[in-house]
């Protein structure tokens, strides 16, 4: 997402009239969506807030979080999830990428630049684009990554992780509203992967909860169905491919059931732009 520029003697300005017009933007539509899940903007900390409304302003990733947000909750509701589970998940989705802004205590310009480096469009379609490709090569503000730990010479696929390390110390530095089992899954949500920078709680892959396999599920589902152009079935396929590089989740039964459940909802239609209906023949039960 560009920053809307006006030109002056011939320079490109920031047209701070648009620039304000996609904040108040921005701002009304994280509002609505925490009122949807009954929470009001006042019980979270500003900087949280903050942070959510440059991601929903300068690039796509609030609008990812919004469909895995529903998403999940189609999903879960296809296996009788509680409500209060529910809930915490979608809120969970709603703050997962927060840590896309950097770290709690960077400044509006370095959560500018990190947050620009995360929407280049680089190759990713295997392990060794991404760790061949180093910051260096493509940030245009060093100094300022510099500052919040990323050196140049840090390949992007380590780039790219810490955002679950940022996103478990922003809601860890701004904890307001924010349930110790909504940090948890929202900070988890690449845990898959086994490495600390992904899995900041070390939480054990025998010990997941159902509803962060969801999350696991259709987070990256969402990410290839949006930014990879794929069909849903193809999206899910890919997900799949992704998850079960962790072998124990290859072979666990509630994973393999999240799966088969989502390829079933992609036959009524797409679970991650609209709420689907479940039919009583579909639902399954949390296990």
């Amino acid at each position: 997402m560009s920053t809307p520029t006006k030109k002056i003697m011939g320079i490109d300005t920031i047209d701070p009239r648009e620039e304000i017009a996609k904040r108040e933007s921005a701002r009304a539509t994280i509002t609505s969506d925490l009122a949807e899940l009954e929470i009001s903007p006042e019980t979270l900390n500003p900087k949280l807030l903050g942070g959510l409304e440059r991601l929903a302003a300068d690039s796509n990733f609030y609008e990812h979080s919004q469909h895995t947000s529903l998403g999940l909750q189609n999903v879960l509701k296809n296996f009788g999830a509680s409500p209060e589970t529910i809930h915490d998940a979608r809120f969970a989705a709603l703050l997962h990428d927060s840590g896309k802004t950097g770290p709690p205590g960077a400044s509006p310009a370095e959560q500018k630049t990190i947050l620009d480096l995360y929407n280049i469009n680089v190759p990713y379609d295997t392990d060794a684009d991404y760790n061949s490709l180093k910051v260096g090569d493509v940030a245009r503000n060093t100094a300022r990554l510099e500052r919040c730990g990323i050196e140049p010479q840090m390949s992007i696929r380590k780039f790219w992780d810490n955002h679950s390390r940022w996103t478990s110390e922003n809601l860890q530095a701004h904890p307001e509203g924010i349930s110790d089992e909504v940090r948890i899954l929202a900070a988890s949500h690449h845990a898959y992967k086994k490495d600390p920078i992904c899995n900041p709680y070390q939480l054990e892959t025998k010990g997941f909860p159902f509803a962060l396999k969801a999350m696991f599920a259709i987070d990256n589902t969402e990410a290839a169905f949006t930014r990879s152009n794929l069909s849903l079935p193809e999206a899910i396929a890919r997900a799949e491919r992704i998850i079960n590089k962790n072998a124990e989740l290859e072979k666990d039964p509630e994973m393999q059931n999240i799966f088969k459940a989502i390829k079933d909802l992609a036959e009524q239609g797409n679970f991650l732009l609209g709420e689907l209906h479940v039919e009583k023949g579909l639902e399954r039960k949390v296990a």
